[in-house]
């Protein structure tokens, strides 16, 4: 009975595995990976993989600007996931969205890092992007982006929210310079 369990999870372990070679793409040349702190434009963006949290960043800012529904996905921890993948109603937003966003995008910035344990980290970046035409909703110009580390990997956390004042005020932060 133990040998079939032991046999159940490396089986599930191994499907995990083949589903994350599909929704990642070979890994590119990363700017923000390499050198956290420089601006990033929307033509620079590439997948960077997940390593550290701000390679993960880039790979989930590349997959929502020009990369897939399941690429988007497999940046976010599984709590964050979509509960069914093939979900029309999600794909369908993610499509919708960005196709209303993508124009408008410029580019990123990560400011600062701010390590809350181990494999808890949040990320300060700044978002550049145009006004969207029609949309009453101001976006922040900094916000913070939460990531955790499941094995070796970084993921989103958590949602997205605009930066505060009282985010610099305490925990270990790392400022970022190019």
């Amino acid at each position: 009975m133990l040998r079939l369990r032991n046999e159940v999870g490396q089986l599930r372990q191994a499907a995990k595995q083949r589903a994350s070679e599909r929704a990642a793409p070979p890994a590119g040349t990363g700017q923000a990976a390499a050198n956290p702190g420089r601006y990033i434009s929307k033509d620079q963006l590439a997948f960077a993989d997940y390593a550290t949290p701000e390679a993960a960043l880039q790979s989930m800012a590349w997959a929502m600007v020009k990369g897939t529904f399941e690429q988007t996905v497999a940046a976010l921890k599984s709590e964050e996931q979509p509960d069914e993948l093939s979900s029309g109603k999600e794909r369908e937003e993610f499509e919708t969205n960005r196709k209303i966003m993508e124009p408008f995008f410029k580019g990123l910035q990560i400011v600062a890092r701010k390590t809350l344990a181990e494999d808890r980290v949040e990320l300060k970046y700044k978002m550049d992007s145009d006004p969207i035409p029609n949309n009453n909703v101001e976006m922040p110009r900094v916000v913070i982006q939460p990531f955790v580390k499941i094995g070796t990997e970084w993921k989103v956390g958590g949602s997205t929210r605009a930066y505060q004042d009282n985010w610099d005020q305490d925990g270990q932060i790392q400022p970022l310079t190019p």
